[in-house]
């Protein structure tokens, strides 16, 4: 499949390095890893941990002879000062008693793989191997269709069809649903990258697989029913045909083309209307209410549907961030903080953490933690969003329009720690780099030297 996607992307001119035995064995250690990374990164934590870890030992153990062009990248000087900010973190753990240093050590893994560590080595392959960035990318639906033929039972669908059932990841309809609408979003974008393929057989074989893949993708975004992910759909869906179907289209026919992909949007509306009308009558007659009393300051009379909790939990959250406003109350601190609220609700009902990624940044880590992880979120969007002109295969079309749908999902709930979340920040925060690193002056030039091949 590689092979069959000509462009700047798979032009090599290495003539100043010749690859050893052990080179090849990285070289190709890190390959199968990129793939185990794309295929599981959806599926499980297992198959997404082997392949960050390999990916990471094939970084130490190749960069040391492409030091003089890290060295030149800002991302990277980036990147170290914010992981040595989370070791500081964790080193003052045992000044912060309330949370078990155990509980800690874990929250530090999560943000170590989205601390932009993960997306260094992931990005450095995908820059060394640009040729496997769209294959890689066509095997990310894989854990999504394990988990619907898992849940393919006559009692689980029809409960979600016809009932209050919802398909989840786990104990997450809300993970599920926003998992989906990305794939929903490559299955539209990638179609570029499909289209330029050589072989007939393997273009239309791509295509097919796209198509079947963007519908079961809507399946499951409907049967998820999650209304933060819904609200998204409007704006992301039309954004990734732009990127995706819209250079294949010939000019004349771009108005029968805009028709056909909104009669499919409306389709899909009245699917999420019909297969939850009462479900969303009831939460929007309860965000109404919630939206009223917010905006009339009566707290007593939020409730506790969706929107309440959220609104006296960013209130709760901004309230306990101002008592430690620069580093923060520390690792998996937002647990025990939010069992200690001041609204009972919100202090029985468990939650690990404040429904927003912002928020709960700031309360763990404080200004610090939040500034630098926005400074490298925006140098990567900033970054995919120059690249958009020149993208061949739709590899960061997609990656730029999930990044833009994460940040509106981020607004209702946090979207850094899970069981996915870190591999696909991985995923996509590494093709920023690797676009970083291939433009001149940037790095990429002095790595080119260090023997890219």
């Amino acid at each position: 499949m590689t092979e069959s996607l000509p462009g700047k992307a798979n032009v090599r001119s290495d003539t100043h390095y010749v690859m050893t035995g052990w080179d090849r064995v990285v070289s190709v250690g890190a390959i199968l890893a990129l793939l185990l990374l794309g295929s599981g990164a959806l599926m499980g934590v297992a198959m997404g941990n082997v392949a960050l870890v390999l990916l990471l030992v094939a970084f130490v153990v190749d960069a040391p002879r492409a030091r003089v062009g890290l060295t030149r990248s800002p991302f990277v000087w980036l990147t170290l000062v914010y992981l040595g900010f989370l070791v500081l973190q964790l080193a003052l753990g045992p000044l912060r008693p309330a949370v078990p240093m155990a509980a800690q050590f874990e929250a530090f893994k999560s943000y170590i793989a989205v601390g932009y560590l993960a997306a260094l080595a992931a990005g450095y392959w995908l820059y060394r191997k640009p040729e496997w960035q769209f294959t890689v990318f066509m095997l990310l639906p894989a854990g999504l269709l394990v988990r619907v033929a898992e849940k393919w039972q006559p009692g689980d669908f029809t409960g979600a069809l016809y009932g209050h059932g919802r398909f989840r990841f786990g104990d997450s309809a809300v993970d599920f649903g926003f998992w989906s609408l990305v794939v929903a979003i490559f299955a539209l974008t990638l179609i570029r990258g499909a289209c330029r393929m050589r072989s007939p057989l393997r273009r239309n074989a791509a295509l097919a697989y796209l198509v079947s893949v963007f519908v079961l993708a809507l399946v499951s975004v409907v049967l998820a029913k999650t209304r933060s992910v819904w609200l998204i759909v409007p704006v992301a869906l039309p954004l990734a045909a732009v990127l995706g179907v819209g250079p294949r289209v010939p000019r004349r026919y771009w108005l029968r083309a805009a028709v056909a992909g909104g009669l499919v949007l409306v389709a899909l509306c009245l699917a999420i209307a019909w297969g939850a009308g009462d479900i969303i009558a009831g939460r929007w007659e309860k965000g109404q209410h919630a939206l009223d009393m917010l905006v009339q300051g009566n707290w007593e009379a939020l409730g506790n549907g969706s929107v309440g909790l959220r609104a006296k939990m960013a209130y709760e959250g901004l309230s306990i961030w101002w008592q430690q406003p620069v580093l923060g109350h520390g690792f998996a601190s937002a647990p025990e903080l939010l069992a200690h609220s001041r609204f009972e609700a919100v202090a029985t009902r468990g939650f690990r953490h404040f429904h927003n990624t912002a928020i709960t940044i700031m309360v763990e880590h404080g200004i610090i933690g939040l500034g630098l992880f926005l400074a490298l979120f925006v140098f990567c969007v900033v970054t995919l969003f120059r690249a958009l002109c020149d993208d061949v295969t739709g590899v960061a079309g997609g990656v730029f329009v999930s990044l833009v749908a994460m940040t509106w999902q981020s607004m209702a709930d946090h979207v850094i720690e899970g069981y996915r979340n870190p591999f696909m920040i991985a995923l996509f925060c590494g093709v920023a780099v690797a676009l970083h690193l291939s433009r001149p002056g940037r790095g990429g030039d002095q790595l080119s030297a260090a023997g890219r091949q």
